[in-house]
């Protein structure tokens, strides 16, 4: 006997198979939706909205304390399950895990632009030594919520 659980896994695995993703990405993908279904169990797949998805991830970063490497891939594994598997629309869902500007936050952002040794990584530097309130927003597209 399958379950619910058993069903909406395998349709997901079967169409990261059919897209050709790598096995490395399949089973990454597949761990993480599979965490992410069991903590909606019980509930409607398709009608968890933007909104819990945004505290199911910043739950994650605040308890699990997933890095931001980590946090994307799940946020892509959930995205991939409502725009590919259900066709829905792209739609974005901001996730505030990144509170603050801080010397940790520019360093992740200069790696993600490779600017770290430009001068514009030091200004930035500078800048977020002298501010601790000001709200980093990450935006993700998620379909259909």
């Amino acid at each position: 006997m399958f379950t619910e659980l058993d069903k909406v896994m395998t349709v997901f695995q079967n169409f990261l198979i059919q897209k050709q993703y790598s096995p490395n990405t399949i089973k990454t993908y597949c761990n993480y939706f599979k965490d992410y279904l069991s903590y909606f169990k019980g509930s409607e797949y398709q009608n968890i909205t933007k909104d819990l998805i945004n505290r199911y991830i910043l739950t994650l970063v605040k308890e699990k304390k997933i890095s931001v490497s980590q946090q994307n891939q799940r946020i892509n594994a959930i995205k991939f399950y409502y725009e590919k598997v259900l066709k829905r629309k792209k739609e974005y869902i901001i996730s505030s895990t990144l509170p603050f500007i801080t010397n940790k936050t520019i360093t992740v952002i200069a790696k993600e632009v490779r600017l770290k040794q430009s001068p514009f990584f030091c200004i930035l530097k500078e800048i977020a030594s002298s501010f601790h309130f000001s709200p980093v927003r990450r935006s993700r597209s998620i379909g259909g919520l």
